[in-house]
């Protein structure tokens, strides 16, 4: 099953950074507060590599689902960057930059 997933990077615990979004591969018996790896050996002091399931929704599109992960808090804006890059090569994400003011 393809579960489409979606979820905030932020550089601060109140600056968002901007917004990670794709498709990864699933069991079908995922639910809310089930953990999702996304980056194998991601492990630092501040992002484990897994994130908990907030939602899960059945989509208009047969064998997929709509999953809701938990948002990630990066301690500073450089961190943010590294993880959203690792995301988009490793895991293959797509992870949209939000416009954020000078």
């Amino acid at each position: 099953m393809i579960g489409n997933i979606d979820f905030s990077l932020y550089s601060s615990p109140t600056t968002a950074y901007g917004n990670v979004v794709g498709e990864i591969a699933i069991d079908e018996s995922i639910q809310k507060g089930d953990e999702i790896p996304l980056l194998v050996g991601g492990a630092n002091e501040w992002f484990s590599g897994r994130l908990k399931v907030r939602s899960v929704h059945p989509s208009d599109e047969p064998g997929r689902l709509l999953i809701e992960l938990e948002d990630v808090v990066a301690p500073t804006k450089a961190d943010a960057a590294i993880l959203a890059k690792r995301l988009q090569v490793e895991a293959g994400l797509f992870f949209d930059a939000y416009e954020l003011p000078h």
